[in-house]
C-alpha cells in the first residue's frame, strides 16, 4: 500500500537530494525528515507539527499537497492506532555539542555543590572527645585519680582551662589530684576551625576515713555531720588555720579538734554540728549561711 513517505521518498530521490542536504535547506532535522518518509510519528511532539513539517517538506519537493496531505491522514490513523502516540517531550530532545557541554557543566557544578555541602559539615562537626576514666560521679578515698581517654588529632585540649597533651595517635592521660570533697572537671577539645567539644565530670574526694583533724590533745571536739542528698560546702578553722576548706560527702562525718573551732557553710540546713558531743543550736539563718565561733 502507497504511502505519503513512499511519496516524499521516491520525490527526493527523483531530484537527486539527500536526506542532509533538505534538512540545510528547510532548517528541519534529519529525524523528523526520516520520521515522515518511514510513516514513524512518534518523534513529533503534536500531530500539528507533523503536518507542518510535511505540508514544507512536500512544497520542497513540488508535490501536490492535498494529495500527499490525504495519504498522511489516512497513514496517521492507521499508525496511532498500532503504535499509541508518546507525549513524551524528552524522546524528541536532540543532543547538540551545546546541550552536551550543559549536561557536562551542569554534573560538575553537582558534584562541586556535594562535596562543599560535605566538606563544610565536617569543619561544623565538633571534635571526637572521649574519657574513658575516671567515671563520671565516682568517690574515691585516696585523693587522686588517673585521667585516660582519647580525642581527634590536631586539636587543642583542655582541662578546667589548662593545657592537657594530646599524643599522635589523640590519646592523652593525666592524674588528676584531688581538693576534699566534690571535685568538677571541664574537658575542652578545640580543632582548627575554632568547633569545640566538651566533657564534664566529678569526683567526690572522701576523707571521712581520718577520724580527726586539728590539735588532737585538745578535748574540745567539733562533730560535722553532712544529713541531706547532696554535697554540702563547709569550712572549718582553728584561729586562722584552716583546718578544712571543701564539700562533705552526702551522710559524711568529719570531727576536728582546737581550743578556737568555728565553722562556715551555705547550706547549714542539711548539717547537724555537735560540739563536745552537744547537739548544737543553729537558731535562724538567712539563706542557709551559718558562722559560729566555739
Amino acid at each position: 500500500m502507497k504511502t505519503s513517505g513512499d511519496i516524499l521518498y521516491t520525490k527526493r530521490e527523483k531530484m537527486g537530494f539527500d536526506l542532509a542536504q533538505v534538512s540545510r535547506k528547510l532548517k528541519i532535522h534529519e529525524k523528523y525528515l526520516h520520521a515522515l518518509e518511514e510513516g514513524d510519528y512518534t518523534v513529533f511532539d503534536s500531530k500539528v507539527i507533523a503536518r507542518g513539517f510535511l505540508i514544507k517538506y512536500s512544497d520542497f519537493l513540488d508535490l501536490d499537497t492535498d494529495k500527499v496531505l490525504a495519504f498522511w491522514r489516512r497513514d496517521f490513523a492507521v499508525e496511532t492506532k498500532s503504535v499509541p502516540y508518546s507525549k513524551n517531550k524528552f524522546s524528541s530532545t536532540v543532543f547538540t555539542p551545546k546541550t552536551i557541554l550543559g549536561i557536562v557543566l551542569a554534573s560538575f557544578l553537582i558534584i562541586f555543590l556535594v562535596f562543599g555541602y560535605i566538606q563544610y559539615s565536617k569543619i561544623k562537626e565538633p571534635p571526637y572527645l572521649n574519657i574513658n576514666s575516671p567515671e563520671d560521679g565516682i568517690s574515691v578515698d585516696d585523693g587522686i585519680v588517673f585521667l585516660k581517654g582519647d580525642t581527634s588529632e590536631d586539636v587543642e585540649l583542655s582541662l578546667n582551662d589548662r593545657e592537657i597533651k594530646v599524643s599522635n595517635t589523640g590519646e592523652f592521660s593525666e592524674n588528676l589530684y584531688l581538693s576534699p570533697g566534690v571535685n568538677k572537671f571541664t574537658l575542652r577539645a578545640i580543632n582548627s576551625f575554632g568547633v569545640e567539644n566538651t566533657r564534664t565530670f566529678t569526683v567526690y574526694n572522701n576523707f571521712t576515713k581520718a577520724d580527726q583533724i586539728g590539735n588532737k590533745e585538745s578535748k574540745n571536739i567539733l562533730k560535722v555531720v553532712a544529713t541531706g542528698e547532696e554535697p554540702v560546702f563547709i569550712e572549718v578553722k582553728n584561729k586562722e588555720t584552716s583546718l578544712f576548706k571543701g564539700f562533705l560527702l552526702s551522710k559524711a562525718t568529719k570531727t576536728f579538734n582546737g581550743d578556737n573551732l568555728s565553722i562556715y557553710t551555705d547550706t547549714v540546713e542539711f548539717v547537724d554540728l555537735f560540739y563536745n558531743d552537744t547537739l548544737v543550736d543553729k537558731g535562724e539563718t538567712a539563706f542557709g549561711v551559718f558562722v559560729k565561733q566555739f
